[in-house]
């Protein structure tokens, strides 16, 4: 019994000792465990494990950042792109409509533009000078009419005198006007289809221009040489036929003449006039009222081209020279003979573009004139008196002209 006892007491010995040893055994592991994760907090262990984070720094708003800046860009480019100057040179055109208003044509006295034609009717030859009616008289439907220089209808500006004694018997009413003064002017406002000037020639006498509605019809040269007759002559311009209308006629003393004139006097003995059919009625340049309030008839935007022309070059000014020789082919060889030039016409030349005069001249006793010009832009060569003209390039050196008039076109002379 008491080995039973003795055997219980060893084997309750021999498993308190075997949980002893575990327990320690088990202790010393969990402090070898907790000893191990220490090397990881070393340098070596974390520049090891900061790569391992470099996905997080990868997100970071880069991109964002650039394209944010290339918005940015974006919006200064549609900005400059924007053209103000294309907005600025719209253009709003309006056609108004105000009751009572009519225009014509005839607006007053206007600023001359040189040259310019004018529509051709058919206006019939004049009849001599004894068969013209008065126009203050005349009561037919149509036909020539001369207005005298005492006509009231003819308003004369300036300085102007009264010759009525026996050199005037050949004058279509025995008188006629003429003055020295530069600034003297004669209008006549006139209805018809066709006028011509009816001048005095003479010895002194000077040269003046000729304007219908405000357009230079010729310039004459009214100087006529003592040779041909002491007491000068009675002379006319051609026919200048235009429109069946209200017209204004207007004589400018220019206070030029001839280089063998005596002076430079504007002598005029009458204006005829051609009366063509139905008389119009002339309606007032403006009849409204100022009460009356204009009414748009249309409205229209109109957009400047999307270009910008690109200015022309300007080409360097060029020495012009111009030679014309004009010549009476008397003898019918179509040669300018020494014998046949003729002296005292008036030629000039003007820009193309402008009508501005740059040079002016009368032909010598050859019959040739020279004139000259510094410019760059193509030139005219005119002779109002033979209703003749010529294109002059803008190019340096001498260009020389021969205008050679036929005999069966010799100007003729009404005495």
């Amino acid at each position: 019994m008491k080995r039973f006892w003795a055997y219980l007491f060893l084997s309750i010995l021999l498993i308190v000792i075997g949980i002893a040893i575990y327990i320690a055994i088990s202790s010393r592991g969990q402090a070898t465990a907790a000893i191990i994760p220490t090397p990881i907090a070393l340098p070596t262990s974390t520049d090891t494990a900061f790569p391992t984070s470099t996905p997080s720094p990868t997100i970071t708003p880069l991109p964002t950042e650039t394209e944010t800046l290339t918005n940015t860009a974006t919006v200064t480019t549609s900005a400059t792109s924007t053209s103000s100057p294309t907005l600025s040179t719209r253009v709003f055109q309006v056609t108004v409509i105000n009751p009572g208003i009519t225009l014509v044509a005839n607006q007053g006295r206007v600023a001359p533009n040189t040259l310019t034609p004018l529509p051709t009717v058919n206006v019939p030859k004049p009849p001599p000078i004894a068969d013209l009616a008065l126009a203050s008289t005349f009561t037919g439907p149509e036909g020539w009419v001369r207005y005298e220089d005492d006509d009231p209808a003819i308003e004369w500006q300036g300085q102007w005198h009264v010759v009525d004694d026996k050199t005037t018997f050949r004058a279509s009413a025995r008188h006629y006007k003429y003055a020295e003064d530069p600034k003297a002017t004669a209008y006549l406002r006139f209805l018809g289809a066709g006028v011509r000037v009816r001048y005095v020639g003479a010895v002194n006498g000077g040269v003046f221009e000729v304007r219908l509605d405000g357009r230079l019809m010729r310039t004459v040269d009214s100087y006529y040489s003592p040779k041909l007759d002491k007491l000068g002559a009675f002379l006319t311009t051609e026919v200048w036929a235009t429109h069946n209308g209200f017209h204004e006629l207007q004589i400018v003393n220019t206070d030029r003449k001839n280089f063998e004139s005596t002076g430079a006097v504007t002598g005029i003995d009458a204006i005829e006039v051609y009366r063509a059919g139905i008389i119009p009625t002339e309606v007032p340049v403006f009849t409204a009222t100022p009460t009356q309030t204009p009414a748009a008839a249309s409205f229209e935007l109109i957009m400047a081209p999307p270009t910008i022309v690109p200015t022309a070059v300007e080409l360097p000014p060029a020495n012009v020279s111009v030679e014309l020789l004009i010549a009476y082919d008397q003898n019918g060889n179509k040669v300018a003979d020494p014998n046949e030039g003729v002296r005292g016409i008036s030629v000039r030349l003007m820009e193309t573009g402008t009508n501005r005069i740059v040079a002016s001249g009368l032909t010598d006793p050859s019959g040739v004139v020279r004139l000259a010009a510094i410019t760059n832009t193509s030139l005219r060569l005119i002779s109002p008196y033979l209703g003749k003209y010529w294109d002059v390039p803008a190019r340096s050196g001498v260009q020389r002209i021969v205008l050679l008039i036929p005999p069966v076109n010799q100007p003729g002379l009404i005495p």
